[in-house]
C-alpha cells in the first residue's frame, strides 16, 4: 500500500511505486506493464474526478490475478466526466481492455470511493525451462508477501466481473 497526494505528479509516482512492488513478484514484463498502466489510469481518474487530497493504492496477488485498488477520499463521480468529447483520454477503455474485471466501490455516502481492477498473471517460466505447448509453466512460490499484498494492505470485498 502506498499513499500519494492528489496532484499532477501522482500518476508518475504511482507507476514508480508499482514497478518497485512488482519487481519481486516473478511476473512477466508484459503483465507488469499492464498493471502499471491500469494503476496509472485509475490514479489519474481519482485525481481528476474525486476532488480529494489523497489517493491510496493497494496491490494484491489473488490466485492467477493481480488486484489493483485505488481509493480516493474525494466525493466526485469516479466514472463521470463533464468535459467535452475529445478533451479527455480514454482511461476506462484501457482499464477494461487490460483487466479481467473492474469497477467502483462506494463505501458510504460522502465517504469517498475505491476503483479496482484485476489483471491476469502468468508467472514467467523458471530459468532455462519452457512450458509444453498448451500448458502453463509451474511456479513454486506465490508472488508478493505472505498475505498476498504489496505491503500488507487490507482486501476489498467486491468482486464484480465484466
Amino acid at each position: 500500500m502506498f499513499r500519494l497526494t492528489a496532484d499532477r505528479t501522482s500518476a508518475s509516482a504511482a507507476r514508480r511505486e508499482v514497478r518497485t512492488a512488482l519487481a519481486s513478484w516473478s511476473l512477466r514484463d508484459e503483465v507488469c506493464d499492464d498493471v502499471v498502466l491500469v494503476v496509472s489510469e485509475l490514479v489519474t481518474n481519482a485525481i481528476v474526478h474525486a476532488a480529494g487530497d489523497l489517493v491510496v493504492c493497494r496491490l494484491r496477488c489473488v490466485g492467477p490475478e493481480v488486484r489493483v485498488e485505488v481509493a480516493s477520499e474525494g466525493h466526485g463521480d469516479p466514472g463521470g466526466d463533464d468535459r467535452a468529447p475529445g478533451e479527455c483520454g480514454r482511461g476506462l477503455v484501457v482499464v477494461d481492455a487490460l483487466s479481467t474485471a473492474w469497477g467502483f466501490d462506494v463505501p458510504t455516502p460522502g465517504g469517498g470511493w475505491t476503483a479496482w481492477a484485476t489483471i491476469a498473471t502468468h508467472p514467467a517460466p523458471a530459468s532455462g525451462t519452457v512450458p509444453e505447448p498448451g500448458r502453463a509453466a509451474a511456479s513454486g512460490a506465490a508472488p508478493g508477501p505472505a498475505d498476498g499484498t504489496a505491503s500488507g494492505g487490507a482486501a476489498m470485498r467486491a468482486e464484480v466481473p465484466r
